[in-house]
């Protein structure tokens, strides 16, 4: 099941929407809270890595709130997973090597669209459409 679906690729960027399409929901589980420390409850939606499904507890995110899901931060730890991915194909780090490289180069979204974006896949994630 992919994250993120075609029709938002019109309203982000080329790198938010190849780097989100690489992960997939998941669920906290009682060994997520023993390998990240997380204060999650089990159950709670996150997204993992599609290409090692979080194989030991890497690759696996929890944002607590809309907003820790929108930051940069959030973004760069998926870029860095996916970049040392062992199960990751070469091709789909170079193609996320390129976009982030690229982007000065992308047209001006309309304001407020990482937000606006990001809010929808929290929606999404936990159930509340």
């Amino acid at each position: 099941e992919y994250f993120v679906y075609p029709e938002y690729k019109s309203t982000i960027t080329p790198y938010v929407y190849c780097l989100m399409r690489q992960v997939q929901p998941c669920t906290f589980t009682e060994a997520d809270r023993f390998l990240s420390r997380s204060k999650s409850t089990v159950g709670f939606a996150g997204f993992e890595c599609r290409h090692c499904n979080g194989h030991a507890g890497l690759g696996r995110y929890f944002p607590s709130t809309p907003k820790a899901l929108s930051t940069n931060s959030t973004s760069q730890n998926i870029y860095s997973h996916i970049q040392k991915c062992r199960k990751c194909p070469q091709e789909v780090k170079d193609e996320l090597k390129n976009l982030k490289n690229e982007k000065p180069t992308w047209l001006r979204r309309t304001c407020g669209w990482r937000q606006t974006f990001f809010e929808k896949l929290w929606k999404r994630l936990h159930g509340s459409n």
